[in-house]
């Protein structure tokens, strides 16, 4: 080939686009180009694959800018671009203004991939404007702009906007020819990609859960050689995506198989979004399992690693993590620095308002670990929207750490409990805080049933943070029960230290009347509760009085009631202030 032979390597952009396959004949290129009035058609027509930018680099070497930027943008490169496959196209316009003087579409897609947004957003104005004036524009131009425009959106955390783009853009994929749809392989999958973040910020984890799925491939589709590349890129980043939300959610066993997957086929230290999610899932999987020197280890791998571009989920996601780990390893005043800050990522980058309302609900906690009730009952006073059920779940707690039992389990009524609604960590939290209500309140056997349904969910994840987090009670309650005992001892065994709050309920409280002195208790209640004082267990108590075990659960109920207590070590306490054991 004349012109490919003539061409300096270095200002080839072999791998700027890949056109229709239509019959040319090499031979005819030079007439072709000869012809200036039909330049905006060679790229169409012309064949040979392994110089498919040949028009192209002949237009740039002859300072056509205008011609060589239009021929790109219909060429569908931006689609490449974003997906950050097309770093030469990229330089090229952002050196040379002709280029964005030409063609904004192709400006405000280069942009995107530096983190430049209002660069982008003023390029897309005018691209938009260009393209409404244009009578019949096409397909290429209308779905370029429609992506970037996602993708502006993804930046901004504008979920409706992005949404109706992506439907937008699904529409005018229809419209291309089969070639030019096998030509731009990236394209389904990029919708998909921005698709499943704006189902993210929006709180819909299932939606976004199956979009994330189905792109990212159940054949590690990321390392198909013969794949594009673009393509490829994009799977990774949604394969990492997808991991770190199953760690989030307590999924951590297809966490860690899809991280381990994407980390061993794609190199970690790229900044790649995929790659750096995929860590951030491992070092939650980390968490959940009480391996705390290990997450921080990924954590620190993950952060020292710089980003190829400014993706706000990636750094909200990061941000959730970091403080996760100061919670559980005692450390709440850092984690409160850390979700303090600005409600968004860099410079005008918004966060999604899940992950705003994952903010507040971590916050909350470490204001409970920091023994400071009243601010977590505070954070917590406008429920967030987007994440009701784990809300809930720690107003509960922090309602009945401040004393307010009865306002404590109207809150807990209203959390879900259809296990299809919310994760299974949240799943394990809500059952082990049931079954604390109802030790308090003297009903074993629910307590019995309830917590062996969330310590079988928890051993089958590994939460040992998540157990933890329950408190101390727990231990004491399964060493008691001779069953739970026998299938939980080991697993409770590795449970490791977390930080808990310190205060617990009162004994009397505020939103009950405040007796100056209790029901008197009968002789039976005083011998059981006489017992209680020396750490008899139910069973000792019934063999000691001749009971069944029904009955002193009965009177347990009963003396819980009259002492106006809701714990074993309350009833203990209080009896002994009012000199009855």
């Amino acid at each position: 080939m004349v012109y490919a032979q003539q061409l300096d390597p270095a200002d080839t952009l072999s791998m700027a686009l890949t056109t229709l396959p239509l019959s040319a004949a090499p031979d005819d290129l030079d007439a072709l180009l000869s012809q200036t009035d039909r330049m905006s058609n060679i790229v169409l027509i012309y064949a040979a694959p392994t110089d498919s930018a040949v028009a192209i680099d002949r237009a740039v070497c002859e300072g056509n800018y205008a011609w060589a930027a239009r021929a790109l943008v219909r060429s569908l490169a931006i689609p490449r671009i974003l997906a950050g496959s097309d770093s030469d196209v990229v330089q090229l316009v952002l050196t040379q203004p002709e280029f964005s003087e030409s063609e904004p579409l192709l400006l405000a897609a280069a942009a995107l991939t530096r983190g430049w947004i209002d660069i982008a957003e003023s390029a897309l104005a005018r691209g938009r404007s260009e393209l409404s004036r244009a009578s019949d524009p096409p397909i290429a131009d209308l779905l370029s702009m429609a992506l970037i425009t996602m993708a502006v959106a993804r930046l901004r955390g504008a979920a409706a906007v992005g949404l109706a783009q992506a439907t937008n853009a699904r529409d005018l994929m229809i419209k291309l020819t089969a070639s030019e749809r096998t030509r731009a392989p990236q394209l389904a999958v990029l919708i998909d990609y921005y698709a499943a973040g704006f189902e993210l910020s929006r709180g819909n984890l299932a939606t976004a859960w199956w979009t994330l799925e189905r792109t990212a491939g159940r054949s590690r589709q990321w390392v198909d050689g013969d794949a594009d590349h673009a393509e490829r890129r994009i799977r990774a980043d949604c394969a990492g995506q997808l991991s770190w939300l199953d760690a989030f959610s307590g999924e951590l066993r297809r966490a860690t198989r899809n991280a381990s997957c994407l980390l061993t086929d794609r190199q970690a230290d790229t900044g790649e979004s995929g790659a750096k999610f995929a860590q951030l899932a491992t070092a939650w999987t980390h968490l959940e399992r009480g391996e705390f020197e290990q997450a921080r280890q990924r954590l620190d791998h993950a952060m020292s690693t710089a980003a190829d571009h400014s993706d706000p989920l990636l750094a909200a996601a990061e941000r959730l993590t970091q403080a996760r780990l100061a919670i559980l390893t005692g450390e709440p005043e850092a984690a409160l620095r850390l979700l303090r800050g600005p409600t968004r990522a860099v410079d005008d980058q918004a966060f999604s308002q899940w992950f705003a309302d994952q903010f507040r609900i971590a916050t909350a906690e470490a204001w409970l670990v920091a023994d400071e009730v009243d601010q977590a009952i505070t954070t917590l006073d406008t429920e967030p929207e987007l994440a009701a059920a784990e809300a809930r779940l720690i107003l509960a707690k922090a309602l009945r750490r401040a004393g307010r039992i009865r306002a404590g389990a109207e809150v807990l009524a209203r959390v879900p409990t259809d296990p299809v609604a919310i994760s299974p960590n949240t799943q394990v939290r809500l059952w082990l805080l049931q079954a604390e209500v109802a030790v308090e309140q003297g009903n074993y056997d629910r307590a019995d049933v309830t917590v062996d349904r969330a310590l079988r969910t928890a051993v089958r994840e590994q939460l040992r943070a998540t157990v933890a987090s329950a408190g101390k009670w727990l231990r004491s309650f399964v060493a008691q029960e001779p069953g739970l005992s026998r299938r939980y001892s080991a697993f409770l065994a590795s449970l490791p230290e977390v930080a808990t709050s310190n205060v617990q309920p009162n004994t009397r409280p505020s939103d009950s009347s405040d007796a100056a002195c209790v029901v008197p208790l009968t002789r039976r209640e005083t011998q059981v509760l006489k017992r209680l004082a020396e750490f008899c267990s139910n069973e000792e108590i019934a063999a000691d009085l001749v009971l069944s075990l029904n009955t002193v659960k009965t009177h347990m109920r009963s003396l819980f009631q009259k002492l106006s207590v809701t714990r074993r070590a309350d009833a203990v306490r209080r009896g002994r202030a009012l000199g009855l054991c």
